[in-house]
């Protein structure tokens, strides 16, 4: 299965952070994410796809655990 967010002309790394993520399944699925800022909804839309998907083995929790690292990689707050 091959799921690509849509791509502009710039360069996500020139924009600022990125999110990189993975998941490992003690079945041997693995499951890789990268986004920038930008396209952060609609990765945290495909989260709860994969994880809806009966023939996937990611979980609810699995997708809370990605959408909680990528706030924490993309939406930190800058120090005052």
């Amino acid at each position: 299965m091959v799921n690509r967010l849509p791509q502009g002309d710039a360069n996500p790394a020139d924009s600022g952070d990125l999110f990189v993520g993975s998941l490992i399944k003690p079945d041997g699925e693995i499951y890789y994410f990268i986004c920038d800022e930008e396209h952060a909804p609609e990765m945290l839309f495909r989260f709860g796809q994969y994880a809806a998907n009966p023939e996937l083995s990611m979980t609810f929790n699995d997708a809370q655990g990605l959408t909680k690292s990528l706030h924490e990689t993309l939406f930190k707050e800058e120090p005052e």
